[in-house]
């Protein structure tokens, strides 16, 4: 994808900044967010919680845990399995889940829900008919995940990916009850690079040969193909195998980064990568055109420890979908739709659907937002539906 700015183009984005000023002003800077009165609080109070209508469960603790109620399903299995409908018309299809309806309990305070993130989770169904799940969110998470993934038709899984070594993006994966003990599954790719915090570094290992399931470590410049639509791994460097992190933050700035082609429509998986993780990644490049891409999975669940200005410039996507029901500062959602972006957050979209057949891509999403500050910024920079 290329990104081509004519003079009118600049002249209605500086116009829109104009605009933006009177909407929202960076963290740093204390100013008020949407309105004209001034808060003291963190950016992510400024934006409402979700309507109460989407919060039907309450789910904690494990994955054999009952919900109050019965979260809301993905929708797109009506159509028929999601396999089928990427054979049929030879497309890719992206279903970014998410945890819709659940109220989670853990201690993240920029959750929308309280308490907790429930992370990541992505399928994806190549037009062969093979799939790969791309992270499974929480422990909490599985039962829901489970559903969502039999409600698409699916029984197996020809690829896991676990981006890196995070309860929030493996623990679907590998709780009990969950994704490997659940489904069929044929490799699991990870980094091979384990969190030195973590009580039980190779639990991963230990779960997929429980289990009789490959495991495959990938490192930059693994490459492979599934019906047409390559893969190519930019992140982490090859001789990362074996490392230990000692910090949080170098643990998500272990994350796997995967580049996906197909015709001329591409998309990135950028894990959880911290600034200081996209800058090594952009530097580590001899081709920075490789991060330019049409679909993006937003860094850290769209957190302002993420989405440098040189990495959004970067990939300038069409599409930005951030997950995990974290409130998303309204700074960093700027900096994605004044480059252009059509910014989804499943907090307030839910479900989200990107196909493509190589050509075109197409978008949808389980449910209408309606947060003003979020519309108004939009509409500063022509994005609005």
């Amino acid at each position: 994808m290329t990104t081509k700015h004519s003079f009118f183009t600049l002249l209605r984005r500086m116009a829109a900044l104009l605009v933006l000023g009177a909407l929202v002003c960076m963290p740093a800077l204390g100013c008020a967010r949407g309105s004209s009165a001034r808060e003291s609080e963190p950016a992510a109070t400024a934006v409402p919680s979700p309507d109460a209508a989407a919060q039907t469960a309450e789910v904690s603790g494990n994955a054999s845990d009952e919900a109050a109620g019965e979260p809301a399903l993905i929708p797109w299995g009506g159509e028929g399995a999601i396999v089928d409908q990427a054979v049929s018309s030879a497309s890719m299809i992206i279903c970014f889940m998410s945890g819709e309806g659940m109220i989670m309990t853990g201690g993240a305070a920029d959750s929308a829900f309280g308490d907790t993130k429930w992370g990541d989770g992505t399928l994806i169904a190549f037009p062969n008919g093979q799939t790969m799940l791309i992270d499974g969110g929480m422990a909490s998470y599985a039962p829901l995940l489970l559903k969502n993934l039999e409600a698409l038709g699916i029984d197996k899984l020809d690829y896991v990916v676990l981006s890196h070594r995070h309860d929030d993006h493996y623990g679907g994966l590998l709780c009990l009850h969950g994704v490997l003990e659940s489904v069929k599954v044929g490799t699991v790719f990870s980094t091979g690079i384990y969190n030195g915090e973590s009580s039980d570094p190779a639990r991963l290992e230990a779960k997929a040969l429980e289990h009789g399931v490959e495991c495959v470590r990938l490192h930059k410049g693994d490459a492979m193909e599934f019906g047409g639509v390559r893969m190519e791994v930019l992140w982490p460097e090859a001789d990362s195998f074996g490392v230990s992190t000692s910090t949080a933050e170098d643990t998500n700035n272990s994350s796997l980064v995967l580049r996906f082609d197909y015709g001329n429509v591409s998309a990135l998986f950028t894990g959880d990568l911290y600034k200081s993780g996209e800058i090594a990644l952009i530097t580590s490049l001899d081709d920075t055109t490789k991060l330019d891409a049409d679909i993006l999975k937003i860094p850290h669940h769209g957190r302002p420890t993420s989405s440098s200005r040189d990495f959004v410039d970067a990939v300038t996507p069409k599409v930005a979908v951030a997950l995990g029901a974290v409130i998303m500062d309204t700074a960093v959602y700027s900096t994605y739709v004044r480059d252009g972006a059509k910014v989804f957050m499943d907090v307030y979209d839910g479900y989200v659907k990107v196909t493509t057949d190589g050509r075109d891509l197409s978008y949808e999403c389980s449910r209408s937002r309606n947060v003003a500050i979020y519309d108004k910024i939009d509409e500063a920079f022509g994005k609005a539906d």
